[in-house]
């Protein structure tokens, strides 16, 4: 979870508005989107905030079916569940907050029965999209390791494969930003709370688009509890004195794919990056961004007939 608990320096490396902070692992930890409480006060910027273009070039990029390395961007409104301990302890705050994770998680729950039966050829016969969610949280974990392990060492061919383009570029420009000679090492030493996490706390789908051709966005977020330690090597591949660090992290781990709508055949899950728990405060604020996206592309929709 947080870098902050752990006493991490943070700093920003992203072009979009949004803090990274450096755990253990020495990845880049960025927040949510609208995950403070300032409401942007234009669609530009709201664009800009999403990661979002034009839709004229979003659907010109459509027509040429993205892959899921293009895709930068966790799927606008995701709710995801803080620890209990963590959530508002004021009953005026709490009891609001509970209703929207649970209609958050409902309409979750909604667009991922819709998206299986869309693919059902006919009436009687069986689902063709294979959603698999028991194997979710062992890809998450494989995925977060090799990512771990990738940066650690300064291997950017294995980010390019497990992360999408967004962050992989990142997490490259973390490494060339490094020392001359410096290199580290990465490993997990356990996972802690075995009997409950690695867990998806969120699961969604959605369609890029109205065309019937456009994929859908498959989304997970898992939690993973683990014990994690780096070690920093010299130019000679020596350990630097002092340089191990261990700590226990708490992190949820937002992975994407794209789901074909004519096969229904899913791509490989890649990792959009780590993000903070939704509080009532970064909720509300979100509520607001989508709101001025949408009134933005109805806008854009009308003056374009």
């Amino acid at each position: 979870m947080a870098a902050s608990r752990s006493g991490l320096r943070a700093r920003n490396i992203l072009s979009l508005a949004t803090t990274i902070e450096t755990p253990i692992n020495g990845i880049p930890r960025g927040s949510r989107p609208f995950s403070n409480s300032l409401v942007l006060s234009s669609s530009a910027e709201a664009r800009q905030r999403y990661g979002m273009v034009s839709p004229t070039a979003e659907r010109s990029r459509l027509g040429r079916q993205i892959s899921a390395a293009e895709f930068a961007m966790i799927l606008p409104g995701t709710f995801i569940p803080p620890f209990f301990t963590s959530f508002p302890h004021h009953p005026r705050v709490l009891f609001p907050f509970i209703w929207e994770y649970i209609k958050s998680s409902f309409k979750d729950r909604l667009q991922i029965m819709l998206g299986a039966l869309s693919s059902k050829p006919s009436l009687f016969k069986g689902p063709q999209l294979k959603l698999n969610s028991s194997s979710v949280p062992a890809t998450a974990k494989a995925l977060h390791r090799s990512m771990s392990e990738a940066f650690a060492l300064g291997d950017t061919k294995t980010l390019e494969k497990v992360c999408v383009n967004k962050m992989s570029s990142m997490l490259a420009s973390s490494i060339d930003a490094r020392p001359k000679g410096r290199r580290y090492t990465w490993e997990v030493v356990r996972y802690n709370k075995r009997w409950r996490y690695p867990r998806v706390i969120s699961q969604r789908m959605a369609k890029l688009d109205n065309a019937s051709s456009a994929p859908l966005v498959r989304q997970a977020v898992v939690r993973i509890c683990s014990r994690q330690r780096r070690v920093e090597l010299d130019g000679k591949g020596q350990v630097v004195a002092g340089s191990e660090k261990e700590a226990n992290l708490v992190e949820n781990i937002a992975m994407v794919a794209l789901v074909n709508p004519v096969t229904w055949k899913q791509s490989e899950w890649r990792i959009v990056g780590t993000f903070k728990e939704t509080t009532p405060e970064s909720w509300e604020s979100e509520k607001a961004m989508i709101k001025v996206v949408e009134d933005d592309r109805v806008k854009a929709y009308a003056d374009s007939r």
